[in-house]
């Protein structure tokens, strides 16, 4: 580019997708840049730096928080606001070898505005001592522990997965090699960490010369080279050279040595239910820039371990059921590092699984390899390599940074990430040459096996050592000493918390709604789905022209998007299935794709099944409650356009064909209660579940396949199964036969329709529709969530249930009251400014929660489905602490006590208007919301874009009425619901706190969710019982609970 100090690497397309590349490099600073040029109206960018530490510190993931804090030229919380007012979004991680930035914008002007200012906060950030009190760790005037990064930790430490994959490193990577240590910091290092550790980690990382801005979307090069170029004249001079020197991270580390010997530990987690474990095998890899090696790696790992026939799960999982499931995952760094992890493996049973799974690589390794399956497996995976860039754009962004951290400086290792031709050439691999291979990387490698183990022994010393040391501290400080903390504390948020400039921010317009480019597709009807007055697009017409798909007695809705893929599903009710049976549904869901088929009178076997849907198919899923309400059942099958026809007829055999195997359901089952011991292991689920399980009643779906329920019926179905087989097997009969009769199919099409690539768009379902037992019953209403609320959900209030988990090391906590119930309700618009406004970055909760360390994150949810309105608090040092300062900031809010800020008020309309603009950010996500708007809510297409004007209408008064009638009842113990987890060290106080506000908390264990659907199954054995804490042992009054309305409970920021 003329005139500009960033000069061209290289110029190239990528070969499989219409995606240019471009990359380029300053010659002032060494900083890279790399377009990825994608048809979209959003842009999505990351920030690279290549980061290594050789301690457990935590000095990465501290400096990563620490960089959202202020900057050299803007205090705390003008980048957030900035990013807000320009319809953009940032957020962060921290890997083991690069920490990324992320910002997404709706159009380019805004993400040109916030790019130099991100970039200044990387690369001249403030790092206060303030800040670094307030985020990463301080002591409070309590004498307790907590800041941001400190509560995230403390809750992850103890998690299996955490302590086996540490375990794992350790025994993996020698001292001096980076991937031995932490980067995300155990507590008591974060304890001692000091901003001088984590400033000079950032002098010697975050040097322009090693970072690479990425940028994904639509954008004019030379109008962002140019900001760039602006930006490096107020950092030139102040930051080394390109020609300075500079060890580049890992390039002269030591190389990840391969282990001389195999290894085999374990290590242990707290969990009071010792039954069962998890086991992780994990060697080095190829090298990753390797590129045919690794593609190798990647399509060979799936005919391992890559569905229910392939070879690792089909012996362990399904045949000889040793565990839940087995992931494999490849983890991409220089020499990459291959790990498998079997879940909910019996303790006992760990060193036997642990030598069968050896035992049956090593006997494939003395086999022919199943070469069709391995074709298929190949062919599937470079479908899935061209899916994952068309549907989510922002992948690039991962696969680029590798490259900036592992590739080759001249760019020549970056031409692979738009290159599928790795595939062309193992295409061409003979069996004998793929066997070699299979030898080479899956027998003869030496590997670290690592047991987790649960140990409630260690529950208890952990809590007991916790508890000790804490009370030490407080000794320690005194009452002195914590005031003077207390202090300091109040000192260091006054510091933090210097206002951002009215005037900065006004230099900064919000562009007007209308400029924001949404992204439409077409819309057509089909059989009951059309409406009475004609819709004038080309793709009705063109709908029109497949005759013989005329009158069918099906709802189908089309979407027309450029795609080279076709999504096919289904959406169908689940209210006609009997009340005794709905503990069956999840079952039901768990084999639709895993289960034999009657085919022209001939019975098709799971195994064939799963490899004819592997070889057809891009993706396929059945879900309950998931993707489009609570209370559906939906299938989704995804294909290219000549698998059009293919698609209907596997929907079709799968809801009317499948064949309920006696093995097969055995085998699903086990899974699922293995999988059990994950669920409730996890605070924020288990606070969700509560939630659920009080707010609906029997009949709904999604309460009959969760937790709670499938905890107390899954054991008992299995008994079922093994004694009376067909009685099982009768009821899901009586299931389907329920689904298919309610008539209350909602069938969807998206993809490129109007080309004429799908062929027969229509009538190709008349496959599903000539199997309907009554084709004229007509079209019948779709499940309700709102006709299965509780007492309790209609009501709320009164309520406080605290559950104490020994599988957590924080506490978690959710409450509800009402909500508006339609999507018309005049008040909704208010309501979604109310919760944007004090939910803003740097706002009203987030300076309050997040910004003291009482929480890693916190928000409102609504369920208009329910009626519900919610809060929620995730992974606290004190959720009563959290949930009480959240209550102050609500009520001066309403009662007028502070007043709504003009500029905030800005900022929270522009985030409603980024959301919106969300649901359309790629044609895959308008078309989905289109359907989900008109087939399942009722409501317009366009609601979104109608929803956003509303919202720019909203008066002050409305958001403040707002917050009365919705928010301030979520923390007064007459109007809410409240639900908690926590350690069993933190219930006690939790209690206390909660009963001197006014609440009258409650302690609750397993038992106490308990709901036998009229099987009489009171006397059944839950147990889940041995899990809570021992409230009567400890001679304490505890009181528990959990919250959440279904998915939508929690909001939390993630990392950033």
């Amino acid at each position: 580019m003329s005139g500009s100090h960033f000069k061209k690497v290289q110029k190239f397309k990528a070969d499989f997708i219409d995606v240019d590349f471009a990359q380029y490099e300053s010659t002032r600073t060494g900083l890279r840049v790399v377009f990825v040029q994608q048809q979209s109206p959003k842009i999505w960018c990351g920030l690279a730096v290549a980061t290594e530490i050789f301690d457990d510190s935590g000095a990465p993931h501290t400096l990563e928080h620490l960089i959202f804090t202020a900057s050299r030229s803007y205090n705390k919380g003008f980048l957030d606001r900035l990013a807000t007012r320009s319809y953009g979004y940032t957020n962060a991680y921290t890997d083991e070898d690069v920490t990324l930035y992320e910002l997404e914008a709706a159009g380019q002007d805004g993400f040109a505005n916030i790019l130099p200012v991100y970039l200044e906060h990387l690369i001249m950030p403030k790092l206060s001592d303030a800040a670094c009190y307030t985020e990463v760790h301080h002591v409070d005037g309590a004498g307790n522990d907590a800041g941001v990064v400190y509560s995230e930790m403390q809750g992850r430490e103890n998690d299996a997965y955490d302590l086996i994959d540490l375990a794992s490193k350790r025994q993996i990577y020698p001292e001096g090699n980076g991937y031995r240590y932490h980067t995300g910091g155990l507590t008591p290092k974060l304890r001692v960490l000091t901003n001088e550790k984590i400033r000079d980690f950032h002098r010697t990382m975050y040097q322009p010369k090693n970072i690479c801005v990425i940028v994904v979307g639509n954008v004019t090069e030379e109008k962002i080279l140019a900001k760039l170029d602006a930006f490096e004249d107020t950092i030139v001079g102040h930051v080394p050279k390109p020609q300075d020197k500079f060890d580049r991270p890992w390039e002269k580390s030591h190389r990840s040595p391969r282990l001389t010997k195999s290894t085999r530990e374990s290590v242990e987690f707290p969990e009071a239910d010792e039954s069962l474990g998890q086991i992780q095998v994990a060697y080095v890899g190829p090298n990753l820039n390797d590129n045919v090696t690794m593609t190798a790696m990647k399509v060979m790992t799936e005919y391992v371990s890559g569905g229910p026939v392939a070879l690792l799960d089909r012996t362990l999982i399904e045949e000889e059921q040793l565990a839940s499931g087995i992931f494999v995952e490849i983890k991409e760094r220089l020499d990459s590092l291959v790990v498998f992890q079997m879940l909910d493996v019996a303790t006992s049973e760990m060193d036997r699984v642990a030598d069968r799974f050896f035992e049956i690589l090593e006997e494939a390794s003395k086999k022919p390899l199943n070469m069709s399956y391995l074709k298929d497996r190949l062919q599937r995976s470079r479908r899935v390599a061209r899916w994952e860039k068309e549907s989510t754009p922002q992948a690039w962004i991962a696969y680029v940074a590798d490259d900036h951290v592992f590739g080759d400086r001249s760019g020549k290792d970056l031409r692979d990430v738009g290159s599928l031709a790795a595939y062309d050439v193992i295409n061409e691999w003979t069996e004998t040459e793929w066997l070699a291979f299979f030898r080479k990387w899956f027998t003869s490698a030496n590997t670290a096996t690592t047991f987790a183990k649960p140990s409630e022994t260690l529950s208890r010393r952990l809590e007991q050592e916790e508890e000790t040391r804490v009370k030490l501290q407080k000794q320690t400080f005194g009452e002195k000493g914590m005031l003077e903390l207390a202090k300091k504390l109040e000192q260091a948020k006054l510091e933090n918390d210097q206002p951002v400039p009215k005037e900065l921010l006004q230099q900064y317009p919000i562009a007007p709604a209308e400029s924001i480019k949404f992204i439409t597709s077409w819309t057509a009807f089909a059989g009951l789905a059309r409406p009475n007055e004609p819709i004038g697009n080309p793709l009705q017409s063109l709908l029109s022209t497949d005759k013989r798909g005329r009158g069918i007695p099906l709802f189908i809705q089309y979407e027309h998007v450029n795609s080279s893929f076709v999504n096919v599903g289904v959406a169908f009710n689940t209210h006609d299935i009997p009340l005794e049976l709905r503990p069956l549904t999840a079952l039901y869901a768990q084999c639709f794709y895993e289960l034999p088929v009657a085919r022209d009178g001939k019975r098709i076997e799971f195994e064939q099944v799963v490899a004819e849907l592997e070889r057809d198919t891009v993706e396929y899923s059945e879900t309950l409650t998931g993707q489009f309400s609570s209370e559906l059942l939906n299938t989704n099958i995804v294909v290219e356009p000549d698998k059009y026809a293919t698609a209907v007829k596997w929907i079709t055999s799968l809801m009317f064909d499948s064949i309920f195997d006696e093995q097969r359901l055995l085998s699903s089952l086990k899974k699922m209660i293995a999988s059990l011991a994950q669920e409730k292991r996890d605070g924020d689920f288990v606070v969700k579940s509560m939630g659920l399980y009080v707010a609906t009643t029997r009949e709904s779906t999604a309460r009959s396949h969760d937790l709670f329920v499938k905890g107390l019926h899954l054991k008992e179905i299995l008994r079922e199964m093994q004694e009376e087989p067909q009685t099982v097997i009768a009821k899901l009969e009586r299931i389907r036969e329920a689904i298919i009769k309610s008539g209350s199919f909602r069938c969807f099409v998206i993809g490129d329709v109007e080309s004429g690539k799908i062929q027969n768009p229509v009538s190709e379902w008349r496959t599903f529709s000539d199997r309907l037992p009554d084709p004229r019953a007509g079209l019948a209403p779709l499940n309700s969530a709102r006709s299965t609320r509780s007492e309790k959900a209609v009501e709320p209030g009164n309520l406080t249930y605290i559950m104490p988990l020994r599988t957590i090391d924080s506490s978690f906590l959710g409450c509800q009251g009402k909500g508006v119930t339609s999507y018309e309700d005049p008040r909704l618009p208010a309501l979604t400014v109310a919760k944007a406004y004090l939910e803003t970055i740097e706002g009203p909760l987030w300076n309050a929660i997040r910004g003291n360390g009482l929480a890693y994150g916190s928000g409102f949810v609504r369920s208009i489905e329910k009626g519900l309105y919610g809060y929620g608090i995730f992974r606290s040092p004190d959720a009563f602490k959290a949930f009480d300062s959240s209550k102050k900031v609500v009520n001066d809010y309403a009662n007028g006590t502070i007043e709504l800020d003009d500029l905030w008020l800005e900022d929270a309309i522009s985030n409603i208007i980024t959301g919106v603009a969300g649901e359309g950010e790629t044609m895959l996500a308008a078309a989905y919301s289109s359907f989900m708007n008109q087939a399942i809510h009722g409501i317009s297409k366009d609601y979104s874009k109608q929803f956003a004007k509303k919202v720019q209408q909203v008066t002050k008064k409305e958001v403040v009425d707002a917050m009365r009638e919705f928010m301030v009842p979520l923390f007064e113990p007459k109007t809410t619901n409240v639900y908690v987890t926590c350690a069993p060290v933190m219930e006690s106080k939790v209690s206390a706190d909660f009963k001197s506000a006014g609440f009258s908390p409650e302690s609750k264990t397993w038992a106490d969710f308990r709901d036998d659907y009229g099987l009489g199954l009171d006397d059944l054995e839950d147990d889940e019982e041995d899990d809570v804490s021992d409230s009567e042992e400890d001679g304490e009054e505890q009181e528990s609970g959990s919250e959440q309305d279904e998915a939508d409970t929690i909001a939390t920021d993630g990392n950033k």
